[in-house]
């Protein structure tokens, strides 16, 4: 007190000017920093929230799936745009499915349970949550959140307060009583900044008019309002891509408080009831008013049951805005703060309709098959009555029957059928080979060589086949006709024989058709047969557009045989010349006597150089004929003409003048 007294009071008010100003400055910085420090703290906190959100949203259910290439792809993101040092991704039984900024092989820190920069490790908060999806952990997520901008901004703002107060004191002492009017406007005006900067206006620059240590501390305030600007901006970016993930989904999402009031709902609502999100947020009692009358009590009962966190799965109808029922399935998980304290229910709601409507397909699918089954046994009884009767017919029938499959199988004959062939009925002939039942016969094929032919031409076709006769060794004569057996799709699959014993009305046919259309000395077809012939060649030819020839021939030396050695001679002659003939021509051929010792040789189908061929075979085989009459030695030969149709005639008439006139013309010229 003896030294206070002995200075001046210039000194004293220096002294306590200097004092007061010191504590005014501690206290201003101290303050500025507090202040700081708290809205600091409370974004990061806040900042950690919405990261807990954004992490349990992102990555639940790729976790649940074990969709390990998307949690890496997701926390590779993160990691890079959100702040955060490092992610490491743990299952329930801690093994490690994810990482981004980490080393798998390096231990995890010790996760601190908040937000206190006095815990962080470095310029790192080390943290970490548990993934929850529908109530169940599925892994826990550790991360270090990134404080490094932060703790600077910090350090620096102490060492700029610092060294502005350790210069204010030292400056103080000669500029107090000029300074202290403009040090306490620009410290008022630093302190209302501050306090804009606390209430949330991050965008408050104060001007920077003087180089002091108002001025440094000016700079470093505006510093550090640019620093916890662009912290605030990453975090609002943050929150816009959570908004993007959430709002952009296919399901109907909601968020219900604990009370059951709608806090948010996305935009995919429109997709599902025709409403927007705002008219959603205003309507009372949502969703339980647009869902249909007679599924609202199960609906409330479904959301009390969500938010208890007892929620299952559970469908009901939602009237849509135009009119339309949509089925909807709800989902429903309960949503935990970073603290763990209950924030309400999330809900899901997928569009169901196309999924029931062919539900409801199905079972009516289910009714359509089994009245089709009952059909269809009904119909199988109908069968089995048609084919008892079908039997009986089969059996009584005077035909031979034979069904065979289309690998040759025997399917079915009738007792007629071995009667004919004369097989014991003791011989089960179903399921062999077709070609195996004649060994079986009690007969035997006159000619086996003419049958195995048409036999052959006959399973080379899958068409109807011609009648067709069989000589047996015992003179009887079986026809036989094949008719190709086709499904309801036009598949063949078998064939059908008939035979007729049809010995006794042939015997008779024969001799009728013989007399009537055969000349009785040679056996050939006579004029008369040959004009039927004729008629029916030019029919089928110009039905298919075909072409065929007429050859005539006479004998040359026929009338000299006759004066000469008598009719029977010449008879003789017309017998050798029409046998060595016949041989010559095909089936299809018509070979005829016309009269005296005029022949025609109708040939069907058959090109120019066919008939040329033919007519030189012909020419030949006459003049080759052994003939020896009354110790004489002759030598046949014959004129022979030709004529194409159509190219040489268009009708019968034409057709026989022509080959007539090319015969004569022959004959002339020898």
């Amino acid at each position: 007190m003896t030294w206070w007294r002995s200075r001046s009071l210039r000194a004293k008010l220096l002294l306590a000017s200097l004092l007061v100003q010191v504590l005014m400055l501690g206290l201003l910085v101290t303050n500025s920093l507090r202040i700081s420090g708290q809205a600091l703290q409370e974004r990061v906190e806040l900042y950690n929230a919405e990261l807990l959100i954004l992490f349990n949203a992102a990555l639940a259910a790729p976790l649940a799936e074990r969709d390990y290439a998307t949690l890496n792809e997701i926390l590779a993101e993160v990691q890079q745009t959100a702040g955060v040092s490092y992610l490491v991704l743990s299952e329930r039984n801690g093994q490690r499915v994810a990482a981004a900024g980490w080393s798998a092989e390096q231990a995890l820190p010790v996760a601190r349970t908040g937000l206190d920069f006095a815990n962080a490790r470095g310029d790192v908060l080390d943290q970490s949550v548990v993934v929850r999806l529908n109530g169940m952990p599925y892994g826990t997520l550790a991360y270090g959140l990134s404080i490094e901008h932060l703790s600077r901004a910090r350090t620096h703002l102490l060492q700029q307060s610092l060294v502005i107060g350790l210069a204010g004191v030292a400056l103080s002492v000669l500029l107090l009583s000029v300074l202290a009017y403009f040090l306490t406007r620009h410290l008022d005006r630093l302190s209302a900044a501050s306090q804009r900067v606390v209430e949330g206006d991050f965008s408050v620059r104060l001007p920077q008019e003087a180089g002091d240590e108002v001025g440094q501390l000016t700079r470093a305030f505006n510093r550090m309002s640019e620093a916890v600007q662009e912290r605030i901006a990453a975090l609002s970016a943050s929150e816009a891509r959570f908004h993007a993930i959430a709002n952009y989904t296919y399901a109907w999402e909601s968020w219900f408080d604990e009370q059951g009031r709608l806090l948010w709902v996305n935009p995919s609502v429109v997709n599902v009831t025709g409403y927007t999100p705002a008219e959603c947020m205003v309507m009372a009692d949502f969703p339980t008013c647009l869902a249909e009358p007679g599924d609202r009590l199960a609906l409330e009962h479904a959301l009390q049951d969500a938010l208890q966190g007892r929620g299952e799965r559970f469908e009901f109808r939602v009237r849509h805005r135009n009119g339309l029922l949509v089925w909807v399935a709800m989902y429903s998980q309960i949503i935990f703060g970073p603290r763990q304290d209950k924030m309400g229910v999330r809900t899901s709601m997928i569009d169901i309709t196309q999924r029931r409507a062919a539900e409801q397909a199905l079972q009516v699918a289910l009714v359509d098959l089994k009245v089709a089954d009952e059909s269809r046994r009904h119909h199988l009884a109908s069968l089995e009555e048609e084919r008892a009767r079908l039997l009986a017919l089969l059996g009584a029938m005077n035909l031979g029957i034979l069904f065979v499959t289309a690998d040759n199988q025997v399917k079915y004959y009738n007792p007629t059928f071995l009667r004919i062939w004369m097989i014991s009925d003791e011989i089960n002939l179903v399921g062999k080979s077709a070609n195996e039942v004649l060994a079986y016969s009690g007969n035997q094929l006159a000619r086996p060589d003419h049958f195995s032919r048409h036999l052959l031409e006959v399973l080379e076709t899958h068409e109807m086949s011609s009648s067709f006769e069989i000589a047996l060794s015992d003179g009887r004569v079986v026809t036989q006709l094949s008719y190709p057996v086709r499904d309801a799709d036009a598949r063949f699959i078998g064939r059908l024989w008939i035979y007729e014993d049809v010995t006794r009305e042939r015997q008779t046919a024969e001799q009728l058709i013989y007399l009537a259309e055969r000349d009785a000395l040679t056996g050939l077809f006579n004029r008369r047969r040959f004009e039927d012939e004729l008629a029916r060649f030019l029919k089928d030819s110009d039905r298919h557009r075909r072409q065929g020839a007429l050859l005539f021939f006479d004998l040359d030396e026929f009338k000299y045989i006759n004066d000469t050695f008598g009719h029977r001679a010449g008879d003789s002659v017309l017998i050798r010349v029409a046998g060595e003939v016949g041989a010559l021509t095909r089936k299809n051929e018509v070979f005829s006597r016309l009269g005296g010792d005029e022949f025609g040789v109708l040939m069907p189908d058959a090109s120019e150089e066919d008939a040329i061929h033919l007519a030189e075979r012909i020419v030949r085989a006459v003049s080759q004929i052994p003939l020896r009459l009354e110790g004489q030695n002759l030598r046949l030969t014959t004129s022979l003409g030709i004529a194409h149709y159509p190219k040489d005639a268009g009708n019968a008439e034409e057709l026989v003048a022509h080959a007539d006139a090319a015969m004569y013309q022959a004959k002339e010229a020898g």
